[in-house]
């Protein structure tokens, strides 16, 4: 009896064009062609066979390498496209920012040295915080 493997996820299993490759790869790979060949007859006569055999190979690799990427749902164009819009279109601050508590802290704690401080210029070399008696706020009972 003859057996085939079915895959549990149905999203990953792709229709293929020509060969192996799927509609997407096959355009790429016809586009990484054609920029390898016209870079290879446009250069050369220029810097010689090797050198534009290697330039060529540099001009195509980038399409192949868009057509065989994908993640998490996205193709290699999609992640190229969200990049740029990101980067230079819409290059915009981000809306929010974290709080940093650290810097809320620090603050309190230099305006505490900075009350300390004051006290003892005022009160002398009493500890801080504490009021000299007849200085300062009275108790809640007053006397008429």
């Amino acid at each position: 009896m003859i057996s085939v493997d079915v895959p549990k996820n149905l999203e990953e299993v792709k229709t293929k064009a020509i060969g192996n490759f799927t509609k997407r790869q096959v355009i790429f790979g016809v586009i990484g062609g054609t920029f390898a060949i016209l870079s290879y007859f446009v250069t050369k006569d220029i810097l010689g066979t090797q050198a534009a055999a290697i330039i060529a190979m540099f001009c195509a690799v980038p399409a192949f390498l868009l057509a065989q990427y994908e993640k998490n749902g996205f193709t290699g164009e999609q992640m190229l496209l969200h990049i740029i819009n990101k980067k230079f279109i819409k290059n915009e601050v981000r809306p929010y920012q974290s709080e940093n508590l650290f810097s809320d802290l620090m603050i309190e704690e230099n305006l505490r040295k900075e009350k300390a401080r004051i006290e003892r210029e005022l009160y002398g070399k009493a500890k801080s915080g504490k009021v000299p008696k007849g200085q300062g706020k009275t108790s809640g009972t007053h006397k008429k």
